[in-house]
């Protein structure tokens, strides 16, 4: 994928795949229960099945080489 620059302790990095996506969709999250908290509403709760309930957003990579690990 696409390098994403992430700055640490004032050094900046690049990273891809989970290293970039987890930190990343986590800190929306949290920006997201933050801003409900702050409306008097609850937070999000487990996701899991709001992310999974629609499978056509997901594309299952069978074959192929990433580069990766």
């Amino acid at each position: 994928g696409v390098s994403f620059m992430v700055i640490d302790k004032g050094y900046s990095s690049l990273l891809s795949g989970t290293s970039a996506s987890c930190p990343t969709f986590s800190g929306i999250m949290a920006l997201l229960d933050a801003a409900r908290k702050a409306k008097g509403e609850p937070p999000l709760g487990f996701l899991n099945p709001w992310l999974y309930n629609s499978t056509a957003a997901f594309t299952d990579i069978t074959t192929g080489y990433g580069g990766g690990c």
